[in-house]
């Protein structure tokens, strides 16, 4: 296997490849039609969330997807809003939302002192491979 090139596009990347192979695996068994929800933790400019919806059968379909982020740069959350809606994602279709996770899990709320934590369809998150250089994959 020949190395993978490692290019700089934001504070972190990953190859377009290994976020496919993520992507497949949380669609594989998903429902053929209703509302598919996936959350990133830590969206950076929502490119996964875009890959998952690739995947996804009939994920073009509107409504068929809600995306739900976090991320923690704002200058990166906006670009992310603004990439999913020069996707065609709809803004009725995006939970996103400018925060720490690793401080603010998803914020759904409190109700008297009560955390009502949120379930999706899928949660993903891009694994950060270093910033330069290349990844060579094992043999």
């Amino acid at each position: 296997m020949r190395p993978i090139p490692v290019k700089k596009a934001g504070e972190f990347y990953t190859p377009h490849e290994v976020s496919i192979v993520l992507a497949k695996l949380v669609t594989l068994d998903a429902a053929t039609e209703g509302q598919f929800t996936v959350y990133d933790p830590t969206m950076g400019s929502g490119s996964l969330l875009l890959t998952v919806q690739d995947q996804l059968p009939d994920g073009h379909k509107a409504g068929r997807v809600h995306f739900h982020g976090q991320e923690l740069n704002t200058t990166t959350y906006n670009l992310a809003r603004m990439n999913l809606m020069m996707h065609g994602v709809e803004y009725q279709n995006m939970d996103l939302h400018n925060a720490d996770t690793l401080e603010n899990d998803w914020p759904d709320g409190e109700i008297n002192g009560i955390d009502h934590p949120r379930s999706f369809d899928a949660v993903v998150a891009n694994p950060p491979t270093p910033p330069t250089g290349t990844i060579t994959p094992i043999k």
